[in-house]
């Protein structure tokens, strides 16, 4: 019983300290979304932000629209599952939007940069991101 128990807490160990190197603010963009063009909505397409919290949950924002969901260790990196997008649950939109979203795949390539990917979406090429530093604020 005491193996197990000591197994189990190893596990959770792990499980902890893998995911720690992705927790923090990540943002970067898309180079192939309207090329040239300078203006506030064409940079708003580009850009691909996503947090990465200590609590098991993410904020992902890409094309100016805001998903959240859970994430877990897996395929050597993170997988994101997005529960809901703009605030709407995946599930109301019904079956077709369930089936449609694939969990984002994220890994790291160094402390500074990410890189994610949506295996369900048009462009399912790896976008790479880099850690924003969060600046202190005084009260």
């Amino acid at each position: 019983m005491l193996s197990l128990i000591a197994l189990l807490a190893a596990g959770l160990l792990w499980g902890c300290t893998s995911t720690k190197p992705f927790y923090g603010k990540w943002q970067g963009e898309r180079t192939d979304i309207l090329k040239g063009d300078d203006s506030p909505t064409a940079n708003t397409l580009r850009i691909v932000e996503v947090e990465i919290k200590s609590d098991g949950t993410f904020v992902y924002t890409s094309a100016g629209f805001p998903a959240t969901g859970t994430f877990r260790p897996g395929n050597g990196g993170l997988l994101l599952d997005v529960k809901e997008v703009m605030g709407r649950s995946i599930e109301s939109m019904g079956s077709s939007a369930v089936s449609q979203f694939r969990p984002l795949e994220v890994r790291r390539v160094n402390d500074t940069t990410l890189e994610i990917r949506d295996p369900g979406g048009v462009d399912r090429s790896w976008i790479q991101l880099k850690k924003v530093e969060e600046t202190a604020t005084t009260p």
